[in-house]
Formats: structure tokens, C-alpha cells, sequence
């Protein structure tokens, strides 16, 4: 699994705990910004993908993945002072679905 955030989100968090960094009540100088929500791998993303747009997804096996991160972060420091991402991972992967006609035009562009 992987830790995804939704952009707006992340710029919601930076405004949050510089406010916070500012009135000088965050204990913390790092944060995982995120929610277990939003730990998905990366065949869940594709499912995701491929059941709102019916693209087709092909999975090739290797040997072994060149890019074999599997971990799960904890956002118990951001929890505790206050902060809660509020996009789902389906409402991100939905705002990025929806982007796809405007690249497809301006890619002949190019």
C-alpha cells in the first residue's frame, strides 16, 4: 500500500499548521499528511481507474517490482492537533478521470 493525498488537501494542511506553527501550538515539526482512507495500492487505483472509465488494465508479472514500497504511514500527530484530510481517494482519482478530455485536446497541440 501506498499513502495518496489529494493536492488541496495538502495545501489545506500548510495553511493549517503554519497557523498553527504561528500562534506557537504545534509540538511537532514533521507531519504525514493523509488518512488510513487514502492508503491504496497500486491494482486498486487501476481497478478504481478501469471501473469509472472501462479503460483496459493489463497486469504483467515481473520477477520483482523495481518499485516495491509497501508501507502504511500514521497521521496520529496530524489527528491530534486537529487537522482531517477531507477528499476521499475516489473523489481525487474522480477529479483526475474528469481532467482527461482537456490533456487529450491539448496534446495534438504538441
Amino acid at each position: 500500500q501506498r499513502a495518496f493525498v489529494n493536492v488541496k488537501d495538502m495545501g489545506r494542511a500548510m495553511l493549517y499548521f503554519t497557523n498553527l506553527l504561528k500562534r506557537n501550538k504545534n509540538t511537532y515539526d514533521v507531519y504525514n499528511i493523509g488518512d488510513d482512507r487514502l492508503n491504496w495500492t497500486k491494482r486498486q487505483l487501476a481497478e478504481y481507474v478501469k471501473e469509472r472509465t472501462g479503460c483496459f488494465v493489463d497486469y504483467i508479472d515481473f520477477a520483482e517490482d523495481s518499485d516495491c514500497r509497501n508501507y502504511v504511514i500514521s497521521h496520529d500527530r496530524m489527528t491530534e492537533d486537529g487537522f482531517k484530510c477531507g477528499y476521499s481517494m475516489e473523489e481525487t482519482l474522480d477529479e483526475l478521470i474528469k481532467t482527461m478530455p482537456v490533456l487529450k485536446s491539448e496534446s495534438k497541440y504538441q
